[in-house]
């Protein structure tokens, strides 16, 4: 099965645009972006594909710049080579490292992450996963049960591994993205954790203590409900992969749930919540 390759240029560039049109193209199928000074290339599976998915996400941007766009397809074997000239090694708050394999650095931090993207998000560049895991450093991890929805790489998975958690489970409803994240479970020595590929309805009938959930607005208002009744009472959530301007729309689905913010960050627009269940 090959991807299409969207090339999307916006000028005069603006970032709050090309987060936006990012943040939109997520909700119809696209699964991965590299960022460029003009713009940036988005992926999305040939089967999946449909020019009115582009044409409808762009509908609903708002922006008084012009948005230009071209796509092509690639094949999958063409994924690494695409990654390798894009994908830089990650340094956050200087203890965490996000290195691919490829990479010949030996990063001085506490916590060192192995990571083959391919065509899984999450990799620590964007600003949801760096907040999610800056956030985990404020957690007790040590003995904890985790379930990570939308696990992407895997990449906050093996964080929640290599700061203590002992029952780990992360869940995606893309099996190549789940084979992507097993794959870097062996790569982190961490193939205890377990990885299902579904959605909430996957989830194993157990209680779990943290919840990871950087996946977007609109998913998380859907599921969050559903979630609930798999964390612990006194339990932790933490949601990123919407806008600061989301939080409002949120807090009111999760004081319904007994549900409390209780730290928030932003970055760039993009927000980050660690939440206790009551």
């Amino acid at each position: 099965m090959g991807y299409l390759e969207y090339n999307v240029t916006i000028e005069p560039f603006q970032p709050e645009t090309s987060e936006a049109l990012i943040a939109l193209l997520g909700d119809y199928g696209f699964e991965s972006f590299v960022e460029n000074e003009t713009g940036f290339q988005a992926y999305i599976k040939e089967d999946e594909h449909k020019v009115s998915f582009f044409e409808k996400a762009l509908s609903k941007l708002i922006t008084r710049s012009e948005v230009r766009y071209t796509f092509k397809k690639i094949k999958d074997e063409n994924w690494n080579a695409v990654w390798e000239s894009n994908f830089e090694p990650v340094i956050i708050d200087t203890r965490i490292a996000v290195v691919a394999p490829f990479h010949q650095i030996n990063p001085d931090t506490k916590y060192v992450i192995k990571i083959e993207p391919k065509m899984s998000f999450g990799t620590g560049h964007h600003e949801t996963t760096s907040q999610v895991m800056l956030m985990m450093l404020e957690v007790e991890m040590k003995g904890a049960t985790v379930l990570d929805m939308g696990c992407g790489t895997g990449i906050l998975a093996i964080l929640a591994h290599k700061l203590g958690a002992v029952d780990i489970v992360g869940i995606d409803n893309d099996p190549q993205a789940v084979e992507n994240a097993i794959e870097n479970f062996e790569r982190n020595s961490c193939t205890e954790i377990i990885a299902i590929t579904g959605d909430t309805g996957a989830i194993p009938s157990k209680m779990f203590d943290i919840i990871l959930a950087n996946i977007n607005r609109n998913t998380i208002a859907d599921n969050v409900g559903e979630w609930m009744k798999y964390l612990k009472k006194g339990g932790y959530i933490i949601f990123s992969g919407f806008y600061e301007e989301d939080i409002i729309f949120l807090k009111a689905i999760f004081d319904k749930l007994n549900l409390s913010i209780l730290k928030t960050t932003t970055n760039n627009k993009w927000a980050c919540l660690l939440c206790e269940k009551h």
